[in-house]
């Protein structure tokens, strides 16, 4: 999912609280998906989380633009 397609694949051991691996447990049984694709996920989203922090952290002081000139834009675009 992650390695492009690529059928390369490393193991992880670690130990974590019980009642963690319970609630993962459970969560994967009723959603359907397998532990290991919920904690890739989950380790994914928090290096992305972080990613996106940093970039926000660079630009929130910047000028917001308004959301009409936002769509004025797109809709000026479109119709080129």
């Amino acid at each position: 999912m992650y390695n492009h397609g690529m059928a390369r694949e490393a193991t992880l051991s670690t130990t974590i609280d019980p009642a963690v691996k319970s609630a993962l447990a459970l969560y994967s049984r009723k959603h359907g998906l397998k532990i290991r694709f919920v904690v890739e996920r989950a380790i994914v989203e928090l290096i992305e989380d972080e990613s996106d922090l940093a970039v926000w952290r660079r630009r929130r002081d910047e000028p917001a633009v308004p959301w009409a000139e936002v769509l004025k834009a797109h809709r000026k675009a479109a119709a080129k």
